[in-house]
């Protein structure tokens, strides 16, 4: 990823920020946010190939520049929405089953445009069911969908990634596309916190449940069992540099995150496959997968 591109979704974020500061909205949800809308307005490296591949995938797909274009997010980093609806002319419904992270780009809405505004809806939902009637469409079916680093830590493990999936192949039109990104590595694993995680706590003696990460066979077992109603189109591997700033991040995200300045710098270091029509047979080192799936036709 070429480092001025990395720099325009830093420019853009930040941008939102000091808009929506001036307009007297971004201390609505607290000091630390408002903080990090400055400081790291994108929260990790990882954020910025992830960001700049899911908008490629969706903007290959569909027509961003027509406001009768309605796409759905399922609890991806609310900055991507607010930045889609402010760079296109979509609709786009963001919802988030964690009510802080609707609060916040509540708050950052604030510095969006009056015609931005208008075409970005938010509201807390949970993947797992069903998309409630008044946030959907005129023609109840979305155009295309996206849930970025989202789907491995949905409970219950295993099973709740298909089941997100299985319900945006429902609110998406045939045809339409669902993007997605999850963590891989070259073994899979999931993995536990000591901590609650997204307001939930757990009587499991690991832990409350944090993430899946995929392998290949994980990847491609997921994708088969929602074959029915998704066919993979592409999968991208967007592979981690190994850098002090990608070990420390995940640990300590709250100190690192004043290092966000120099996360731009980083994107030219990571390596991005070109996507291809089937999962990879190796992946060698952790990193992220973008996912790219077409709704199919009902079978009656």
């Amino acid at each position: 990823m070429r480092i001025g591109l990395a720099l325009r979704w830093f420019a853009d974020g930040q941008r939102l920020a000091w808009r929506s500061l001036r307009a007297g909205t971004l201390g609505q949800a607290g000091l630390r946010p408002a903080v990090g809308a400055f400081v790291r307005p994108l929260t990790a490296p990882s954020r910025y190939p992830e960001y700049a591949l899911c908008r490629e995938l969706l903007a290959g797909a569909l027509d961003l520049d027509d406001p009768a274009t309605w796409l759905y997010d399922v609890s991806s980093p609310k900055l991507f929405s607010l930045l889609l609806a402010a760079q296109t002319r979509a609709t786009v419904v963001a919802t988030d089953i964690w009510k802080p992270a609707i609060d916040e780009a509540q708050a950052l809405r604030g510095g969006l445009s009056v015609d931005a505004a208008a075409r970005l809806r938010l509201a807390v939902a949970d993947g797992r069911e069903a998309a409630a009637p008044e946030l959907r469409p005129p023609g109840r079916l979305f155009d295309g969908a996206f849930s970025m680093s989202v789907i491995e830590h949905v409970e219950p493990d295993p099973g709740g990634d298909r089941l997100v999936l299985e319900r945006l192949a429902e609110v998406v039109r045939p045809g339409g596309c669902v993007v997605v990104s999850v963590p891989v590595d070259a073994a899979a694993r999931s993995e536990y916190l000591p901590t609650a995680m997204y307001g939930r706590t757990s009587s499991d003696e690991r832990g409350a449940f944090f993430q899946r990460v995929y392998d290949p066979d994980t990847l491609r077992a997921l994708t088969d069992a929602v074959a029915p109603r998704l066919r993979l189109d592409s999968c991208t591997i967007c592979e981690w540099p190994s850098h002090p700033l990608m070990r420390l991040q995940p640990r300590f995200p709250v100190a690192v995150g004043f290092a966000g300045a120099s996360f731009p710098f980083l994107s030219s270091r990571f390596t991005i496959s070109a996507p291809a029509p089937a999962i990879p047979r190796v992946i060698r080192a952790p990193g992220d997968a973008i996912l790219k799936l077409v709704v199919r036709e009902a079978t009656p």
